[in-house]
Order: C-alpha cells, then structure tokens, then sequence
C-alpha cells in the first residue's frame, strides 16, 4: 500500500503524503510499478523487489527484517498465547490469524507499526485485491489443516492422515540414532529425537509439522528461521521454551537430511 500523494516535497499538513488510510494508492496504480505488476503480471511482492533491484538496492533486507520483527513478537506473546489456550479442551486445534503493518523507508529501514488481530480482507474497496486476500485464506486454512486438495466428498480415515506424515517422516539423526550411545541410552544430545526415545506428545508434534511443511503452500515459517548451517545454534537458543527448542532441533535434523526442510 502507498500514500496517494509523493512524500516529497513534505508538508505536515498534507496527510496524504505520510498516511496510508482506506483510500491508499493501490500498487497497479504506481507509476514505477504497474508495468511489472499490470504488464508482466508479477504479483505485489515481486514487482516492488524488481523495482528496487533495478535501483540498485537490495529488497532481500526489507523481508529479512520483517521476518525477524514477527518472530521477535511471536515468541515474545507466546507465554500468553499458551494461557489462552488452556482454556480448551483441546491443545493442538487453536490457529490465530494476524495482519502486521509496517512502514519502510528510503534506506530500507523497517519499522513495525502495529498487529491487528481481525485483519480486514475485504476486497469492496479494491476489487483487483480478491485474489490476494483468498489465497491468503485458502493458505493459511491449508496449513492449519482444515482446507484440504482432495475431493470434498473424500473422507480422511486415519490410514490416509498416515500416508501424508507417517513414523517414517519425523524420524532425524541417523547417525545418531544408530550409535551405540542412542541404543543404550535417550540421555544424550540428540538421542532423543530417535524412535525409541520419541515421546507420544513430541512424535505428535512432528507429525502436525511435517504436515504443516506439505501443505503451507505460499506460507512461509518463521520459526525456526532459515537454517544456514545444521551444527550451529542461535545465541539465544537457550531462552527457548523446551518445547521450541525440540522442534528448532528437529527442523535442524529434517534440514540436514533435505535441504528443502532449511527454509
């Protein structure tokens, strides 16, 4: 989204030049963008990254950023997302959808504006953006599991949840796994992750993210970030919650097995 009017030269009481309200400038209208976008067909994302690039800046820090900001937010409220929770009866069906608002500037800076809750994914106002706010949903309902890509008359028994992540598809560290130490023990490092020493609510937990990884569609994980290298902890992996260090190790496995897990 854009302010409908140039923010240069600036006035302070021309608000059209530095607020983006409901009647913002759409990015098929942008002068310098609706080429790649109307002309080229690229969605939104694509036609602001050529533009840039071709300015000889680098949109990659923009992404990297508001990655890390979200990230940042999530962990931070994940005490109280937890407590929420507890007041259902089941644990693992509870998925909440956000919109963040940032605002970037000339240096490619980001700056974190605000979280809502209820984003607005109407597209009265802006037809054109029909499509981008039901692939938003129809992603996001995918990875929660509930939109599926088979037949709506095709009933999901247990054996065909099987077949999309099975046993065999959680299972990480082979070398661990089958050394000495792992046979005989579950204590150390890593050996934890194995068959043997797998317990039920973990071996769930797997099985609910490599099923997550198949269906995300054009979702993209935040957590764990991008894995450069599968032998390096983050700094702060400590001030992790258990649970979030577990499955930040077993992305690590799943990524050192396939390199399509490492992102």
């Amino acid at each position: 989204r854009f302010c409908p009017l140039k923010y240069y030269p600036f006035d302070p009481d021309n608000i059209d030049k530095y607020v983006v309200g409901d009647d913002y400038l759409p990015i098929w209208e942008v002068p310098d963008l609706h080429y790649y976008y109307n002309t080229l067909g690229f969605g939104m994302k694509e036609s602001l990254n050529v533009y840039l690039r071709k300015k000889e800046k680098n949109p990659t820090t923009i992404w990297q950023q508001i990655e890390e900001a979200i990230r940042i937010v999530t962990l931070n409220k994940e005490p109280k997302i937890v407590d929420v929770v507890k007041k259902f009866t089941s644990k693992h069906n509870f998925f909440e959808m956000m919109r963040f608002d940032f605002v970037v500037d000339e240096e490619l800076r980001v700056y974190l504006m605000e979280a809502n809750m209820s984003p607005n994914l109407s597209s009265a106002h802006f037809p054109p953006n029909k499509l981008l706010f039901e692939q938003v949903i129809y992603n996001m309902l995918s990875v929660v599991g509930i939109a599926v890509r088979t037949s709506k008359n095709t009933l999901i028994r247990p054996e065909e949840r099987g077949m999309e992540s099975s046993d065999k598809n959680i299972v990480v560290y082979p070398e661990e796994c089958s050394s000495n130490l792992c046979r005989s023990s579950c204590l150390p490092d890593n050996c934890h992750f194995c068959k043997n020493c797998l317990t039920d609510e973990n071996k769930l937990d797997f099985l609910r993210a490599h099923n997550e990884h198949l269906n995300r569609g054009d979702c993209k994980r935040i957590f764990p970030p991008p894995i450069n290298n599968v032998l390096e902890l983050p700094l702060d992996f400590e001030k992790y919650s258990l649970k979030n260090r577990m499955m930040y190790k077993w992305f690590l496995g799943k990524c050192a097995l396939d390199e399509l897990w490492c992102k």
